[in-house]
């Protein structure tokens, strides 16, 4: 055995392995795999004390990529995933699953930095939150909404501190995601404020009026009666929110380099729309067409509600047949709906925004919501939930606050860059 374990070492030392021993060249195939694996890796500390790490691998001092930061046990000089890619080199392969998964839970540098969408999170609180004060005789408890917003700033502050603690790729992705799952508080946060102005849904009603010669959102349902219709176009208007929720995610799994980027557009576009809808008091169709009554809509007739949506906020069914998807609607509706945010369309702005994302990430699941985005862009009037110009106000909207969100992004990198 002392024998043969000469013979391997001294070829092993020589570049062409014996061809009769099959054991030897199996060594000096594994030899050489494990040096492939690690030509475009540079480690830190001099010769010696790489020869005495790996006492059969001399790895070159002059690599072109920079050395790589050692733990604090100073013992793995080796990036796990180039030492999952020796194992898999040396026959002991790991399943793709759990290789994701160690991945997803890989102890990662400690940032103390806020993401973007932290930031514009926190802004957009800390300016409602001014608002507050500044309404604060004529805010209806004032009290219970600054309660709202620093319930919201602990919870940053944990995940924040749960990321800084434990720095691994699914607690920094959940502070991306956790913003995202507060917007339903917002959305109807904005009646809080908008109800202190006087209603402007007569100046739409009569812009529609005047520029399509009727109300679209009552013909239109008259055009396409039935509950086949009814439900193809309520389907339309529930799908945006798995349209979010798939757009948000989808960017992890085909580009993961812009996931964070992507996020922050749609976060920061619902903002842009949420500050319009604070100081633009339009609550749509579905509100204004039951309170004024339909004779005089058909009329011609829009008077002026002032404050009346100020202590009514009742919603009113607008007489679609009964099915699934209506019924998932309404209940959407009845959990968060208020008399606001008509103008402009965030449902079609968004949904906008949406495609644009979709298209630059992955073209063929953007080709295939495209039919569902169309069908929402036509629901929002359909169901009484918008004026057609609040669609043509969304539409704009959508493209410009994308081009917005995209450059203020790339602002707040550039500055977090150039300060480290």
């Amino acid at each position: 055995q002392s024998r043969a374990r000469q013979v391997l070492r001294r070829q092993l030392s020589t570049n062409a392995p014996a061809q009769t021993d099959k054991a030897a060249a199996a060594l000096h195939f594994q030899r050489r795999q494990s040096e492939r694996s690690l030509q475009n890796v540079s480690f830190i500390g001099r010769g010696d004390k790489q020869k005495r790490i790996f006492p059969l691998l001399l790895i070159p001092q002059t690599l072109s990529l920079p050395p790589i930061s050692l733990n604090n046990t100073h013992e793995r000089l080796i990036p796990q995933a180039q030492n999952r890619r020796l194992r898999a080199s040396n026959g002991h392969k790991m399943p793709y699953a759990q290789n994701r998964m160690n991945a997803f839970f890989e102890i990662q540098e400690k940032r103390a930095r806020l993401l973007p969408i932290e930031v514009v999170t926190l802004g957009y609180t800390l300016f409602t939150a001014l608002l507050i004060f500044y309404f604060w005789p004529q805010m209806e408890a004032p009290w219970r909404l600054l309660m709202g917003r620093a319930m919201i700033v602990i919870a940053l502050g944990g995940i924040w501190g749960l990321n800084y603690a434990a720095p691994c790729e699914a607690t920094r992705i959940l502070r991306n995601i956790f913003p995202l799952t507060i917007l339903g508080y917002w959305y109807s946060d904005t009646y809080e404020f908008n109800r202190l102005f006087d209603n402007l849904d007569y100046i739409f009603a009569a812009a529609d009026y005047d520029w399509f010669g009727s109300q679209p959102s009552l013909v239109f349902r008259q055009l396409l009666p039935g509950k086949g219709w009814s439900e193809l176009f309520h389907f339309g208007y529930f799908s945006y929110f798995p349209m979010i929720v798939t757009t948000t995610l989808l960017p992890y799994f085909v580009k993961r380099d812009t996931f964070e980027r992507y996020a922050f557009i749609i976060i920061a576009s619902f903002f842009l729309y949420y500050v319009v809808f604070l100081f633009l008091p339009v609550a749509g169709p579905q509100y204004y067409f039951h309170a004024v009554g339909l004779d005089k809509i058909h009329a011609g007739i829009f008077p002026q509600l002032h404050d009346y949506f100020r202590y009514h906020t009742e919603l009113h069914a607008v007489g679609c047949p009964e099915g699934l998807f209506q019924d998932l609607v309404e209940l959407t509706q009845s959990s968060g709906e208020r008399p606001t945010a008509a103008f402009p369309s965030s449902h079609v702005g968004i949904s906008t925004l949406l495609m644009i994302i979709l298209f630059k990430t992955h073209r063929k699941t953007a080709w295939a919501f495209l039919p569902v985005y169309l069908l929402l862009c036509c629901s929002t009037v359909y169901i009484e939930a918008h004026y057609l110009v609040d669609v043509f106000g969304g539409l704009i909207s959508g493209v410009l606050f994308y081009v917005i969100t995209n450059k203020i992004y790339t602002l707040i990198n550039t500055h977090k860059i150039q300060s480290l």
